[in-house]
């Protein structure tokens, strides 16, 4: 009978470490076992050091002396003032120290002008020592800084490679988005009217971090830079050069490489009132009550005066139930059953200077600051994907309800007569 117990016992644990790995796995995409392959690489290049390693990645400088990749420096617009700005620099890090020295050059002066360093926030994927971390200089405004260089202890020696101060513009009262990283192809067609539903909704701007983006793919992108609509920004990932760890890596950014994105985008958008992360196959949709998603996030802001962040619960859109608005020409507007809204890998919307800290699903408040739910009915992000990996196919097709949902629908005339405009500027068929 023990024997019995022990053998029930432990089934059950392995099925609740089986089911805790699903979740683990859906939410971080897969990520443990597909990126066994480059964890080698990960392990091994932290190892060496890195100021001997060869210079084939022009996007990054690397501090010598410290295991550390600098991608950006951003001005923080709420943390900055009319004497200081703090600027704010993203890295890919495995190192161990907590602080390095900035280095600014000033458009008005020969002389370097150097402080220290502090830690604001790092991010690290359980069981791998790689961390994305944000770190924050304190300059003087007066000096005009330009560029930024770094060192483990001084600013005597001059590098080969400076990282450009970005100054952001300032929009107060508007919204803007991020979409982190995009690599691979995503639809044009799709990426149209994800941009141009938004636009109806009311977002000022869109940020992009481009890694691999198809050509075709990214001629919709430069369509919507040139228009001011979106700001597209180079990105590539330290580490192997090897073509095939590149292929993979590529295919699945990691949690770090796609954090790292993040602080570079928040900054970079820190001059507008609300900023957020979405996705292209997400739409932030308000309820008839709002005129827009401005509207929404001012009126709920206003309500609660101390808010720092407010989340949207999550309805899904499954492609796996097929088109069931088949007369539409568009692809969102095609799905019109849903699951059960629920607040589950929720999507936030913050106001920059009330955050520590800012990932995809979440957003930590600073002090006297909090974070609030958006009612299911006042706010929710439609989602349109296939089956979670982790659910069943008998599941997904036959026992999860659906609701008719048609919230979207008011808005086809206004978005079909948009999206034939652009792609008729482009040049891309509208698909039948």
């Amino acid at each position: 009978m023990k024997i019995k117990l022990k053998l029930m016992l432990i089934a059950f644990t392995f099925t609740v470490l089986l089911v805790g790995f699903r979740k683990f796995e859906e939410e971080f995409g897969s990520i443990i076992y597909k990126s066994l392959v480059i964890l080698d690489n990960l392990n091994s290049r932290f190892q060496i050091r890195f100021d001997e390693i060869q210079d084939y990645l022009p996007l990054f400088v690397i501090i010598p002396g410290v295991n550390l990749f600098v991608y950006s420096a951003v001005v923080d617009i709420p943390a900055s003032d009319d004497q200081i700005l703090d600027v704010r620099i993203a890295v890919w890090d495995a190192s161990d120290v907590t602080d390095f020295a900035c280095c600014f050059t000033s458009s008005g002066s020969a002389k370097v002008f150097s402080t220290r360093s502090q830690m604001k926030s790092y991010y690290r994927l359980p069981m791998w020592n790689y961390y994305a971390r944000q770190y924050s200089c304190l300059v003087s405004k007066s000096i005009d800084p330009v560029e930024v260089f770094f060192s483990a202890t001084s600013c005597d020696i001059l590098p080969s490679k400076k990282v450009p101060v970005i100054i952001p513009e300032i929009s107060r009262g508007d919204t803007a988005f991020c979409i982190k990283v995009a690599f691979g192809f995503v639809e044009p067609e799709h990426i149209v009217e994800f941009f141009e539903i938004h636009r109806i909704l009311g977002v000022k701007k869109f940020l992009i971090h481009n890694l691999n983006f198809d050509k075709e793919s990214l001629k919709v992108l430069k369509h919507y830079e040139q228009a001011g609509f979106l700001e597209i920004v180079p990105i590539d990932f330290p580490g192997s050069t090897s073509e095939r760890q590149k292929k993979i890596r590529y295919k699945l950014p990691l949690l770090a490489d796609a954090q790292v994105a993040v602080y570079d985008c928040i900054e970079r958008l820190s001059g507008y009132q609300f900023v957020g992360i979405i996705d292209f196959d997400e739409i932030l949709l308000p309820s008839n009550k709002y005129r827009n998603i401005p509207h929404l996030l001012k009126y709920w802001s206003k309500l609660y005066s101390n808010a720092a962040s407010f989340t949207f619960g999550v309805e899904n859109f499954m492609s796996n139930w097929n088109e069931t608005n088949v007369n539409s020409s568009l692809h969102f507007m095609r799905y019109i059953y849903r699951d059960v809204a629920l607040y589950d890998r929720p999507k936030c919307v913050h106001i920059p200077g009330r955050v520590s800290f800012v990932w995809t699903h979440d957003a930590l408040p600073l002090p006297t600051y909090k974070k609030y739910r958006i009612p299911f009915n006042a706010g929710i992000i439609h989602h349109y994907r296939k089956c979670r990996r982790h659910i069943s196919e008998d599941k997904c097709l036959h026992r999860i309800i659906r609701y008719k949902d048609k919230d979207l629908l008011p808005m086809e005339h206004q978005l079909s007569t948009a999206v034939k405009t652009v792609l008729r500027d482009l040049d891309i068929a509208e698909s039948v």
